[in-house]
């Protein structure tokens, strides 16, 4: 299908102008087409946008057409040719004016839509946060007195945490890598790896961090390694896996519930 026949089919579309079978197969073509659909509501937000600029100055060209009325059938004084001068240069003006306006909105539009992220991408930028990096203390457990690599290597974790804490995800995500995936915090680091790589936009090592997180099944964690999975499969345009997830998380009453159920309404708008 060239670009006019596509244009074409969406304006009879949005115009009411399908009936029947035609329409039913469009339908079905923007179920399976997310970027037909997208076009669709595009083009029917810009002709709802002129069609209510355009009848403003409809509206403007009545009011001029009542004044021209009430004037021939004597209800105003009669105007001196200054008057009558000044009057005329104010309308053209006007006209003008308010052309150039409608031309400058519509422009204005025009580029804020393509210049706009995609759905899912703002959509990422809104919910996604990273973790709360604070330090865990673990009341009621009692361990050995750790040995010296153990010691060590929770040192170093420590000292990436504190890298993470200061938003130095790229440092903080070397250091992570580093350390052996064992001991208590173990399913924490590879949490805060994750997100390290998400916040340097490495999306398939985060939704690899998430995964190990989830198979493991060992911590409260996993909640949170499900949500932020969801936003890499949202960031990386992968909707149907982020709607599978989104709607796990909602039907499972998760932690991240309702922010689940408004990424999913917005996405079926």
């Amino acid at each position: 299908m060239n670009i006019r026949d596509k244009q074409e089919l969406i304006d009879r579309f949005n115009a009411g102008e399908m009936e029947g079978a035609e329409r039913i197969e469009f339908i079905r073509l923007m179920e399976n087409d997310p970027a037909l659909a997208e076009d669709v509501k595009l083009s029917k937000k810009m002709d709802d946008f002129y069609s209510k600029n355009m009848e403003r100055v409809e509206m403007l060209e009545k009011l001029n057409s009542i004044y021209y009325k009430l004037k021939a059938e004597g209800k105003f004084s009669k105007e001196s040719d200054v008057q009558k001068k000044n009057r005329r240069n104010f309308h053209i003006k006007w006209y003008h004016v308010a052309a150039s306006i409608i031309i400058l909105l519509g422009i204005s539009f025009i580029l804020c839509l393509m210049l706009r992220p995609p759905k899912n991408e703002r959509l990422y930028a809104q919910y996604f946060k990273p973790y709360d990096g604070t330090y865990m203390t673990r009341g009621g457990e009692e361990h050995p007195k750790p040995k010296d690599t153990f010691q060590l290597a929770l040192d170093k974790y420590h000292l990436a945490l504190d890298e993470y804490n200061d938003g130095n995800y790229e440092k903080s995500w070397k250091m992570f890598k580093e350390l052996p995936v064992v001991g208590p915090f173990k399913m924490e680091m590879v949490l805060y790896k994750g997100i390290s790589v998400m916040e340097i936009n490495k999306y398939d090592d985060a939704i690899h961090a998430f995964q190990y997180i989830i198979k493991d099944n060992s911590t409260l964690l996993v909640e949170e390694a499900k949500w932020y999975l969801t936003l890499c499969y949202l960031k990386t345009s992968n909707m149907t896996e982020a709607k599978k997830t989104l709607t796990h998380i909602v039907s499972s009453n998760a932690f991240h519930k309702k922010e689940a159920e408004e990424i999913l309404k917005s996405l079926n708008e």
